[in-house]
């Protein structure tokens, strides 16, 4: 329907109305896309959707905690939430 429609608006180059058209079309489509994927990333990867909560939550505990140790293990595992990695190293620096 795009195509037909920009076809008859430029009759005279039909690479121009194909393109034309093509933008057009992807224009059409992006916020669709973007909503599709929204949706299966919330429903299917939840700990990679909640990342923002995940890093807000341990940003809150370093606050009240005090402990290098717990902090640590806090760490890692806002880490594995978040990032998901294969394999995690922490080597926390030596105090002074």
């Amino acid at each position: 329907m795009v195509v037909a429609l920009i076809s008859r608006l430029t009759p005279t180059s039909s690479s121009l109305a194909t393109a034309a058209a093509t933008l057009t079309a992807a224009a059409i489509v992006r916020p669709l896309l973007r909503a599709v994927q929204g949706a299966v990333a919330r429903r299917f990867n939840r700990f990679s959707y909640d990342a923002g909560r995940t890093v807000d939550e341990f940003g809150e505990s370093l606050r009240h905690e005090v402990d290098t140790q717990r902090i640590s293990v806090g760490l890692v595992a806002a880490a594995r939430q978040t990032l998901e990695p294969q394999s995690l190293t922490f080597w926390p620096r030596s105090p002074p």
